[in-house]
């Protein structure tokens, strides 16, 4: 989704790059020092997480959580001798709040780097508050497309996905099994929109026709009015996303209509992952796109959800793999510049060419700073949602607007 003149803000990558530049020359200099260098080594990495604890998404936030420690636990307790100290905000999903709640991590509590969010309103606020600081953010879930699009500079990096890229594959897969014509439902607001443009793009590109957008406010959960125009549209498909606790509802809400086994019910993966232990056999059968499923048979994801599980006493989706995703590539950058986050430059360059052995399969980073990934197709059988093949081999998402 392309963004209004007026709200795309200007950044001048040479000018980020020389005043980076400058900081790093200053700390080379000091690594002719010893004394000075280790001085420089000795405090605590700071470390930003501001995700949601509370509200719709507070269960995403602290299973991202969760897969961010174990990835820094993983690498060591300490990152080349220095420990990690963290400094928590609670964003409540409330992008009203998010460049206040960005700014008293920036500002107030000095962080090395920062670790958010979940909601796509909330990531357009922090991408403001860092493109002015030059303090550098890892975004380990909300998909707003413009964050590696027209917001894109080189100290924003993203370890989850764009909007777009989870449902453009949607239409070629609503296309081979044989469907025209589809309905989309979602919430009004950045992601839901994004998402549904990303998939008309795909089917439109496949010869189908989007005849319906649906939507309601966020976080309503409302759904019957909108199921029952559905109903009277008699598409040969439906479309939709929604996420945390409102999925749990619109898959039980769809089933109960009379709709489930009449017009086949597609979505993103977030409409059924961390849903389906408590929908019953409401969404059995349904198949979703997403950069990961269960039953992937890579050595990583096996050693990944074991420690998870054995660390949480849980079971790990998606979002503990972005969030250990988002670990992981913190840890390539500090790597690469020997825990001297003052030299921005080393941890830039070095996160752009990391290659990330990750669950979902390993990913690079397209020019935009966004994952060049596998988009999984997943059939949900039982309680898994079961890979059954790729949608789409290493989508890169077009990054338009991306000038940095």
């Amino acid at each position: 989704m392309e963004m209004s003149n007026r709200e795309k803000p200007s950044f001048d990558r040479r000018g980020f790059l020389k005043g980076a530049s400058a900081v790093a020359g200053a700390s080379a200099l000091g690594a002719l020092v010893p004394a000075r260098l280790a001085r420089a080594q000795a405090g605590k990495l700071r470390v930003g997480l501001m995700l949601p604890y509370t509200g719709t998404f507070a269960q995403l936030g602290v299973i991202v959580t969760n897969g961010f420690k174990l990835a820094v636990e993983e690498s060591g307790a300490k990152l080349h001798g220095r420990e990690i100290e963290y400094f928590v905000v609670d964003d409540g999903s409330n992008p009203t709040k998010a460049p206040e709640n960005a700014n008293r991590l920036i500002q107030r509590d000095k962080v090395d780097f920062l670790i958010g969010t979940v909601h796509s309103g909330v990531a357009m606020g922090i991408a403001k508050m860092v493109r002015e600081t030059g303090v550098l953010w890892i975004n380990p879930n909300a998909g707003a497309d413009e964050i590696t699009g027209p917001l894109c500079a080189p100290n924003i990096f993203r370890s989850s996905f764009s909007n777009w890229q989870s449902t453009y594959p949607l239409g070629k897969v609503l296309k081979n099994e044989g469907h025209k014509t589809a309905v989309f439902i979602t919430w009004s607001y950045t992601a839901g929109e994004q998402m549904m443009a990303g998939f008309k793009e795909g089917f439109e590109q496949q010869g189908g026709t989007l005849v319906r957008q649906l939507h309601l406010p966020f976080p309503e959960v409302e759904f019957q009015a909108l199921l029952t125009t559905i109903a009277s549209i008699k598409p040969d498909a439906v479309v939709a996303f929604f996420g945390g606790g409102a999925a749990v509802k619109f898959l039980k809400d769809y089933a109960a209509a009379g709709l489930k086994g009449k017009i086949p019910l597609y979505g993103p993966g977030f409409l059924t992952d961390g849903a389906l232990e408590a929908v019953g056999d409401a969404a059995e059968g349904m198949e979703t796109t997403l950069h990961y499923g269960d039953g992937l048979e890579i050595k990583k994801d096996k050693s990944f959800r074991l420690a998870y599980a054995k660390t949480y006493k849980s079971q790990a989706d998606v979002f503990a793999v972005q969030g250990y995703d988002a670990g992981q590539l913190m840890v390539a950058g500090i790597d690469a510049v020997r825990g001297d986050v003052s030299n921005k430059v080393g941890m830039i360059k070095a996160m752009e060419v990391a290659k990330i052995d990750s669950p979902r399969g390993i990913w690079t980073l397209s020019r935009a700073h966004n994952p060049v990934q596998d988009i999984y197709l997943r059939r949900v059988v039982g309680k898994e949602n079961k890979v059954i093949g790729v949608a789409h081999k290493a989508l890169a998402d077009p990054a338009r607007g991306c000038r940095a």
